[in-house]
């Protein structure tokens, strides 16, 4: 009736998930990743974990099992040089957070790119890292790649990981070319 205000009301919200009877809300507020879970209705709402310094990329980087939630997320570092420029580095990263407690497992793994969550079971989460090496541009123009994609499959080299969910370890299961349009699934 506008007089009450919204029970699910958080915020600094950009993403609500209903998932067994649970609301969780991702809240951005520039100190880092928060999520929030309530009843569905917004009651009884706590913070579940904040992870500092860590965004979440969007997309499909969010996925839940069972009693688990695994998000991808971009961490930044700033780096000073020896002659005292600064520079930004960027890293993406696993992190797993049990539903119930909000205990947060990080991956021992880190990329400089993006990573793709194929799949999760009871111990690990599976994802793919896709990188293109940077060596094709040394040895093709932006315009001969704009021109002719299928240049990129000899430059492009898939890795297979899995991150145990309880302690964080990551193991590589593949480094391999799998060409241009192919993927692991």
């Amino acid at each position: 009736n506008g007089t009450e205000p919204c029970m699910a009301y958080v915020k600094d919200a950009y993403q609500a998930v209903l998932y067994r009877e649970r609301l969780y809300v991702f809240t951005d507020n520039n100190v880092g990743l928060g999520i929030y879970v309530s009843d569905a209705d917004g009651a009884n709402r706590r913070l579940l974990t904040e992870i500092k310094n860590v965004r979440w990329i969007g997309g499909f980087s969010t996925e839940f099992y069972k009693d688990r939630l695994v998000i991808v997320g971009n961490r930044s570092e700033r780096l000073e040089g020896e002659d005292g420029e600064m520079t930004v580095e960027n890293y993406t990263g696993i992190y797993s957070i049990d539903c119930t407690t909000g205990q947060t497992t990080v991956c021992e793994k880190e990329w400089n790119d993006r990573v793709t969550i194929r799949s999760i079971d009871d111990t690990s989460v599976y994802v793919y890292y896709n990188y293109i090496d940077e060596a094709i541009y040394e040895t093709y123009t932006a315009e001969e790649l704009n021109n002719n994609v299928s240049l990129y499959a000899d430059y492009q080299t898939v890795e297979l990981w899995q991150c145990n969910l309880e302690n964080g370890s990551a193991t590589e299961l593949y480094a391999g070319d799998f060409g241009s349009n192919c993927y692991p699934i």
